[in-house]
């Protein structure tokens, strides 16, 4: 393990940014004198982070060392580390240029919404051309630079705890003002409650995962939704939103768990974020 991180003598230099964010800057964990091996294929990282600001996950920074073309994975779950729940967001990124660079990930497209206190973890994995990513380290016992925990492959802070990943994290704030979010056990009793739809119906879709399906045919072709489809995309029902603002309760058996729930209204076809996993 400890051969996959190299301290650096002093705060590291950071190449020319490329930030590209329009929200609210939340959570910011130093990018200062730790080096991580992302890069390799078998070590898999989930910094974890506690959301200070509510609405949509616009993205974060991440400086990343190595050469030009190298590549690494970014996959976001929702929840504490270590965290096997299902993938809200992964994409394939690749280091456009030379030295230290800070990227933006944009993770708009997969609508994660969250509230104060929730917490979602970045999880990274490279395929073996050699990413790097700057953060932090505080030797015990004194206090990391970030106060979440950094994971390796599994259960347990990295090896003494002082270790941490470098981000800056950006929330879109109330997320468009239509909102849906899920509380309940799953199998269980689960809650759907929502907010911003105004009065009249609107469409509860059921989808196996987040996507960017784009409605065929009806009334509301050319929407693109934030789910994955058409297999395993389902429309559950149509409901009354009377107010904009309501809450509806069902009981779940186990099929319908890691599944992801998206609304969208009848009148204008606007659609909520995604919620899951159920």
């Amino acid at each position: 393990m400890k051969k996959s991180i190299i301290l650096a003598a002093g705060v590291i230099g950071l190449g020319a940014a490329a930030l590209g964010q329009t929200g609210t800057l939340d959570q910011q964990s130093p990018m200062t004198n730790a080096w991580f091996n992302i890069g390799a294929s078998s070590l898999t990282w989930q910094q974890q982070v506690r959301v200070g600001v509510a609405g949509q996950l616009e993205g974060f920074q991440l400086t990343i060392a190595g050469e030009p073309g190298a590549q690494f994975n970014v996959r976001i779950r929702v929840g504490d580390g270590w965290n096997t729940g299902a993938v809200v967001f992964q994409n394939l990124f690749t280091k456009p240029g030379s030295g230290n660079e800070i990227m933006f990930i944009d993770v708009t497209s997969a609508n994660v919404m969250l509230n104060v206190g929730e917490t979602f973890v970045i999880e990274t994995q490279g395929n073996d051309t050699g990413a790097g990513l700057i953060g932090s380290y505080v030797a015990p016992p004194g206090n990391p630079l970030y106060p979440e925990f950094l994971f390796l492959g599994g259960p347990g802070c990295f090896v003494d705890c002082g270790w941490r990943h470098g981000f800056n994290s950006y929330m879109l704030e109330g997320g468009g003002g239509f909102t849906i979010r899920l509380t309940g056990p799953c199998p269980g009793q689960k809650t759907l409650a929502w907010d911003g739809a105004g009065s009249g119906q609107m469409g509860i879709l059921v989808g196996s995962g987040p996507g960017n399906y784009t409605i065929p045919f009806g009334p509301c072709a050319g929407t693109q939704l934030g789910l994955a489809g058409p297999g395993g995309l389902t429309l559950y029902n149509i409901i009354g939103t009377q107010g904009g603002t309501g809450q509806v309760s069902t009981t779940v058996g186990t099929p319908a768990c890691n599944k992801f729930i998206q609304c969208i209204k009848t009148n204008d076809c606007s659609t909520s974020n995604v919620a899951g996993p159920i």
